[in-house]
């Protein structure tokens, strides 16, 4: 799988900035993955929750136990530049970045 497979073909996606609260980016990519039928691993990542729509929620991408094919980056500019150096220590084959999203 090369990169550009690994990001329009995933099979495991973290999503780094993810919520519950209605309209945030984080919350509407989970929402799209789930009810799009998406049938590979999602992984919610935001330290402020315990579980998001039923998804147990990890509080860094670097907590993830095995591959990571796309991290969905959906964080405010200010931390951009240290969740894009997580997501590549996670091994993250490849990243959408959402930047700004509050």
């Amino acid at each position: 799988m090369n990169t550009l497979d690994a990001m329009l073909r995933a099979r495991s996606v973290a999503v780094v900035g993810a919520s519950s609260r209605p309209g945030s980016v984080g919350e509407q990519t989970l929402h799209q993955l789930l009810a799009g039928g998406f049938a590979g691993e999602i992984h919610p990542v935001n330290p402020g929750y315990e579980e998001i729509r039923g998804l147990a929620c990890h509080h860094d991408i670097r907590d993830i136990e095995g591959p990571i094919d796309l991290a969905v980056l959906a964080v405010g500019n200010a931390q951009l530049e240290s969740e894009t150096t997580k997501a590549i220590a996670a091994g993250a084959r490849s990243l959408a970045i959402f930047a700004s999203c509050h």
